[in-house]
């Protein structure tokens, strides 16, 4: 049941989240201030029961995000495929919808980010010769995740990123992925038709 599972979250979620509530008091930019939109690409790093079955694509996405009262707070996507290792095995879609909470700190040139994500896991199966006739079959999941970033400001509201970040999926056999990617951001000023909005 997913209420069991979520009282089995693994300790590795909860250190972000506290590091998170103890940073807020320090938050820069004033709430609603900037709108940065991101996009980002890269690959799924690890191996486990999934991956003796099923390889991986390369994943790319993207995320809209802004400064919050507590801390900054973002909504994003990232997609990839999955592909049987035999033809008895559906080919998929993986696409990860999430809502982030994000702790930067500079240091030197770069920005240092703390990243902690909760959001929903999208999975759409295809037909193949064995699983014939029952159409797009599609699995809905709960995942948590976190990862850490470093990003370099390039040219003045534009920067480029690294990022490491590992996502679990609650599955009933729970499917752990590791993520690295790069990106690009660009950071607008927020209208004030907006900002009164998100107030």
């Amino acid at each position: 049941m997913l209420s069991g599972r979520l009282f089995q979250l693994n300790i590795r979620f909860i250190i972000p989240f506290l590091l998170l509530l103890s940073s807020f008091a320090t938050a820069g930019d004033k709430p609603f201030t900037t709108i940065r939109i991101a996009l980002h690409g890269g690959e799924n790093t690890n191996r486990e029961l999934l991956h003796r079955y099923f390889k991986p694509s390369s994943a790319f996405g993207g995320s809209v995000s802004t400064p919050f009262y507590l801390g900054r707070v973002g909504l994003g996507a990232t997609r990839l495929g999955f592909t049987g290792e035999d033809e008895t095995l559906p080919d998929f879609d993986m696409t990860l919808l999430f809502i982030r909470w994000n702790l930067n700190q500079p240091m030197g040139p770069l920005m240092l980010t703390l990243e902690s994500q909760l959001g929903n896991t999208l999975m759409k199966f295809e037909e193949n010769l064995v699983y014939r006739g029952l159409g797009e079959v599609a699995e809905s999941e709960l995942h948590m995740g976190y990862g850490f970033r470093a990003a370099l400001r390039v040219y003045k509201q534009v920067s480029l990123s690294a990022s490491w970040r590992q996502i679990t999926i609650f599955t009933r056999q729970r499917i752990n992925l590791d993520f690295i990617t790069v990106g690009v951001a660009v950071d607008f000023k927020t209208p004030d038709w907006l900002i009164d909005i998100l107030k």
